[in-house]
């Protein structure tokens, strides 16, 4: 995206409303239950409007079937891990992760989360030692009365990890049971929004700042269309 320039009152992401295809693919779940990362072909575009200097660091690919959706992550330009044990505790508190919402209904015109709304966070794979950490996805409750992390059910979630030198890569099934309201074939297309976070390079949002209220507003979700 090009460079914001500084006269302009309104930010530039209200100018717009983005909406993106995602691919239809078979065995998503199979793909990674077999340790593999699903070979998506396409990756979510940019909607940064920050300047030319800040560049995004990962890639994020979706793909969906009837039975749910799958997410990837991939970071690079990681610094390598240090072997010192005083740094082993910094690294898990500082690993990657990817949180991200999805609205099963894509209800523009709701400003608030509903029982529609998911909020995931994914932690990225790292390495204790010579072990590598595998990716674990936890959710978080979007209502007031839900307002802690929980851990999934491994029957509906299923995780795979890579690391190769500067880059890390997670992978996570979404079953449809834990996306309440998925139903592709009377609403083909949801809310989705992302921020990545690493230590050392920053934050990376899917289009709107940390100024507006991303967490709890879904109308402030650019759209994904679950194309065949």
């Amino acid at each position: 995206m090009s460079v914001v320039p500084d006269s302009l009152l309104i930010p530039p992401e209200f100018y717009f409303q983005p909406t993106f295809k995602i691919p239809y693919q078979e065995d998503l779940a199979a793909a990674i239950l077999g340790g593999k990362h699903p070979l998506i072909p396409i990756s979510l575009p940019d909607l940064s409007f920050e300047s030319a200097e800040s560049k995004p660091f990962g890639t994020i690919q979706l793909a969906w079937n009837d039975q749910g959706i799958v997410i990837s992550a991939e970071i690079t330009g990681l610094e390598p891990n240090k072997s010192t044990k005083g740094q082993a505790k910094s690294r898990v508190a500082n690993r990657p992760y990817l949180e991200f919402f999805i609205d099963t209904r894509d209800m523009k015109s709701n400003k608030r989360a509903n029982r529609f709304c998911h909020w995931f966070s994914l932690s990225l794979p790292y390495m204790q030692g010579k072990e590598q950490v595998r990716p674990e996805l936890k959710q978080i409750g979007m209502l007031r009365s839900q307002d802690r992390l929980q851990s999934l059910s491994q029957e509906n979630v299923h995780t795979v990890g890579t690391i190769h030198k500067k880059d890390c890569k997670a992978s996570c099934w979404l079953s449809k049971e834990i996306l309440n309201g998925f139903d592709p074939e009377n609403v083909p297309s949801i809310g989705f929004f992302y921020k990545l976070f690493d230590a050392q390079q920053g934050e990376q949002l899917y289009g709107l700042g940390e100024n507006f209220p991303y967490t709890t507003d879904p109308s402030l979700w650019p759209s994904l269309k679950l194309s065949r």
